[in-house]
């Protein structure tokens, strides 16, 4: 899917035109960890992708970094540094609120959770796809009427 952009949130031009994807927790928490995904999920990062994604991102990231910190996976310094390098990522946020009736429709007939049906709404909503690395979301959605706008991370085009 191409189209327009304008000037993006922090006032720099961006391209005429980008692949418009919503990126999804598993996807954007891979920008913090080496972890398998994780140079699928850079890629993401280049100017051709316009990314967006529902305004509860950062606290859905923000607890995986906070409960691989309570694991002892993670230094607590690291985490804090960890929050920081996540505000710098180039996504435009959405507010949930203004979809919040569709993903409640979506989760009641996926059986998925409003937070993961939120994406999808925002998908559905700007005619975009979700790009995700939860392999388990990506099978439901992959099952149901919405299959077109779920893709997987690996399979994301160049």
């Amino acid at each position: 899917m191409v189209r327009q952009r304008g000037t993006d949130s922090r006032g720099s031009r961006a391209l005429s035109s980008a692949i418009r994807l919503i990126v999804d927790a598993s996807v954007a928490t891979k920008w913090l960890f080496d972890e398998d995904g994780s140079l699928e999920a850079d890629r993401l990062r280049d100017p051709s992708y316009d990314l967006v994604a529902p305004d509860f991102l950062h606290l859905e990231v923000a607890n995986v970094v906070w409960q691989r910190v309570r694991q002892g996976r993670l230094p607590i310094d690291s985490g804090g540094g960890m929050l920081r390098l996540l505000r710098t990522a180039p996504v435009r946020m959405h507010r949930s609120q203004a979809i919040l009736d569709v993903a409640w429709e979506i989760a009641t007939r996926l059986g998925r959770t409003v937070y993961d049906s939120l994406y999808l709404a925002l998908a559905l909503t700007l005619d975009g796809r979700v790009v995700t690395a939860d392999r388990r979301f990506y099978d439901a959605v992959t099952r149901s009427a919405f299959a077109e706008s779920v893709l997987w991370i690996g399979d994301v085009p160049e």
